[in-house]
C-alpha cells in the first residue's frame, strides 16, 4: 500500500470519529435541554414525534360458513361490523357500541379479541372479535351509514383487501 492511500484512509477514519463525537455531543446537549423544559411541553413534543395509529374494533360474525358484511355509505368495499375506538374506550366497549349503533345488535362476545392486526404502513390497529352463531340474528341496519347487510361465503370475490385478511386470520382459512 502506498503512503498516500494509507494517509488518506487514516484521515478518513479520523474524520468519521470526529463526526461521531460531534453528533454525540449534539445529542447530549439536546437531551439536557429537553430535560429542562416544562413537563407539559415535553409531553407535547413526545406526542408530536410519536407515530399515530388509527385504532378500531370489528367482529367476524359467522353462521354456517357465511359471514356478516356491511356495505356502508362511506366506502365501496364490504366491511366487517365495527368502527373506530373513542378516546378512553376499551376495544370491547367499542365493538359493543358499534354493533348497537350500526345494527341494533347485542352479542355475547368474549372479553378478549380473537386477533389483533397491525397494519404498519396504514398506521392502523384492528381488534378483531369473533362470534360463531347457530342461527342468523335478526339484523336491521339502525344507522344511515349501513346501506346493506350481506351474508357471504369466504370465497365470494366481493370480499377484498383488509376484510379478507381479517376473515382469514380469525377463521384460519386458506388464502
Amino acid at each position: 500500500m502506498n503512503g498516500k492511500a494509507s494517509a488518506y484512509r487514516r484521515a478518513a477514519g479520523h474524520s468519521n470519529r470526529g463526526m461521531m463525537l460531534r453528533m454525540q455531543r449534539f445529542l447530549a446537549l439536546g437531551l439536557r435541554t429537553f430535560a429542562h423544559l416544562p413537563v407539559s411541553l415535553r409531553r407535547i413534543l413526545v406526542w408530536a414525534g410519536s407515530p399515530k395509529y388509527i385504532v378500531g374494533s370489528v367482529v367476524v360474525i359467522e353462521v354456517e360458513d357465511r359471514f356478516c358484511l356491511l356495505r356502508q355509505s362511506h366506502g365501496i368495499h364490504l366491511n366487517l361490523p365495527g368502527g373506530l375506538k373513542r378516546a378512553g374506550e376499551t376495544p370491547r366497549a367499542c365493538i359493543d357500541r358499534e354493533l348497537q349503533e350500526e345494527l341494533s345488535l347485542h352479542l355475547n362476545l368474549p372479553a378478549h379479541p380473537a386477533s389483533v392486526l397491525v397494519d404498519e404502513p396504514a398506521k392502523r390497529i384492528d381488534f378483531v372479535y369473533a362470534a360463531q352463531l347457530h342461527a342468523r340474528p335478526s339484523i336491521v341496519p339502525s344507522s344511515a351509514e349501513v346501506l346493506e347487510v350481506c351474508w357471504l361465503d369466504l370465497r365470494d370475490p366481493r370480499i377484498a383487501g383488509a376484510t379478507r385478511r381479517m376473515l382469514q386470520e380469525v377463521t384460519s382459512a386458506p388464502e
